[in-house]
């Protein structure tokens, strides 16, 4: 590609235009005349630093209409994780299905049954997790989407 004289003249004058100046406005005036990493440390040097003395993180909701990891839950769930996954992943076409809850709906009475799970075939540290999933899994089945958020929710009782 050849650059003419043209392209050369209308880059000169998008430099000298306001736009580049606009763009410079936004740096402090102590650092007007730097670049690169010298503007980068300049402008870090004179931020002030806060001390924040407590702070308490914020724990976000999981959204329940996130595939999970199906190789993370219990072997008694994986088939419905994958139905779920699936289901999800196919619901999220809004073309096709404008209403997302309805199309899960819809596609979730499809989906494997779920059992109690062998609690015995475990790990010793992770059967307090399976005799809570036993206790509370056809509770947490009767709202699909929200299954694996109810199974991991401590307070949730048979």
């Amino acid at each position: 590609m050849r650059l003419t004289p043209t392209f050369w003249f209308a880059a000169a004058a998008f430099a000298s235009s306001g736009i580049a100046l606009a763009q410079s406005s936004m740096v402090p005036p102590t650092c007007a005349n730097k670049a690169g990493e010298a503007l980068r440390a300049c402008v870090r040097d004179i931020t002030p630093v806060e001390k924040i003395e407590h702070m308490t993180p914020v724990k976000l909701a999981a959204d329940p209409a996130q595939p999970i990891n199906c190789l993370q839950v219990s072997r008694a769930d994986q088939a419905y994780c994958v139905s779920r996954n699936e289901i999800i992943l196919e619901c999220r076409n809004k073309t096709k299905y404008p209403d997302f809850d309805k199309c899960f709906s819809k596609y979730a009475a499809n989906v494997p049954k779920l059992s109690s799970a062998n609690c015995t075939r475990i790990s010793p540290e992770m059967r307090p997790q399976c005799q809570h999933r036993n206790l509370v899994y056809t509770k947490c089945a009767s709202d699909p989407l929200r299954y694996f958020v109810c199974l991991k929710d401590p307070g949730i009782k048979k």
